[in-house]
């Protein structure tokens, strides 16, 4: 019956998303392998190592609707020990229980460390995309010809 002062509804969503986080990595990671790439991921510093050449840091951005109640996600960075060759961002859907879709961003574009991801409107959209098919693709090993 006790009513806290504060609203602690973070708190659930926050254990929801390290779930959500080790499902994706999870997945992400046996794909990679699927293709014969390698994938290993140091959760110290939110990176996946593919290939051990690249590094995705992964940031999951939750819904948090604006006092009018129009939807709002913020990305927000850290400084990170590793420079990543790419961040993602997973942004949720409004309920904050299933991905909504993800951002690519090359680590040569500069990103502040808070960014507004609102629906596909504006430049972000280039960085958008609705399945991690790109990234999974990025590990894939090609055989080139031989020179002649």
């Amino acid at each position: 019956g006790f009513t806290p002062h504060r609203d602690c509804r973070h708190l659930e969503i926050t254990s929801r998303l390290f779930k959500i986080n080790r499902m994706v990595i999870d997945g992400i990671i046996s794909q990679i392998q699927h293709l014969g790439a390698e994938a290993t991921w140091d959760g110290i510093h939110h990176t996946l190592l593919i290939n051990h050449e690249l590094r995705v840091r992964v940031v999951f951005v939750r819904h948090n609707p604006t006092f009018y109640g129009t939807p709002r996600w913020i990305l927000r960075l850290r400084r990170a020990a590793v420079n990543p060759d790419v961040t993602m961002g997973v942004r949720m859907d409004r309920g904050n229980e299933h991905i909504l879709d993800y951002y690519l961003f090359p680590g040569m574009e500069t990103i502040p460390q808070t960014l507004q991801l609102a629906g596909r409107r504006g430049f972000l959209g280039a960085y958008r995309f609705a399945t991690l098919d790109f990234l999974v693709g990025m590990a894939a090993r090609i055989k080139l010809p031989r020179a002649i």
